[in-house]
């Protein structure tokens, strides 16, 4: 499912929930103080930090509520989840098409940003659908590239030559009949 695993502790939470949200707020004002020069005054440095870490909250806090309430999420999910899944992919193609529509055209309006608006919405409904589905510590899927941890139960050792044992002929099964 995901090449990161990790466990859900405390710690793995707050870092969701206090490092994204940071972490996106100094983000956002490094670009601000890159792309516009005119706006490196504390006052718009410390907006930009305010808009990115709000910005970083909405975005972290439904992935953090997503891991808290897996089970409670999953058994809604159950029942809703079709029909939310389809739902947001349908709303997804709509504002793509609109979006590559604009581009194509060259205009810019009020529903391009609507479009964005919904996109990331429904992505991050998504990630939120994948986060409740993920099945805890358990490794990834048969043939997803990834391996699966060894069975539980001891190991067996191989024979010092490192080749493996050479078994013997197989029997002919006699089945009694009576």
């Amino acid at each position: 499912m995901s090449a990161f695993t990790f466990k859900t502790t405390e710690a793995g939470l707050k870092a969701i929930l206090i490092g994204g949200p940071i972490a996106l707020g100094m983000l956002i004002v490094l670009v601000v103080s890159m792309a516009w020069p005119e706006l490196r005054a504390a006052n718009d440095l410390l907006f930009a930090f305010a808009a990115g870490t709000a910005l970083g909250l909405s975005v972290c806090a439904p992935i953090a509520s997503a891991i808290v309430f897996r089970a409670r999420l999953r058994r809604w999910l159950t029942q809703h989840g079709s029909v939310l899944q389809r739902c947001a992919s349908v709303l997804m193609a709509f504002a793509l098409g609109y979006l590559i529509a604009s581009v194509r055209q060259q205009s810019s309006d009020v529903y391009v940003a609507l479009s964005f608006l919904v996109l990331s919405l429904a992505v991050l409904t998504k990630i939120v659908f994948a986060i409740a589905w993920h099945a805890g510590d358990a490794g990834p899927a048969p043939g997803s590239g990834g391996t699966r941890p060894p069975p539980p139960g001891p190991r067996v050792p191989r024979p010092p030559g490192g080749r493996p044992p050479v078994l013997s002929a197989a029997a002919v099964a006699k089945l009694d009949e009576g």
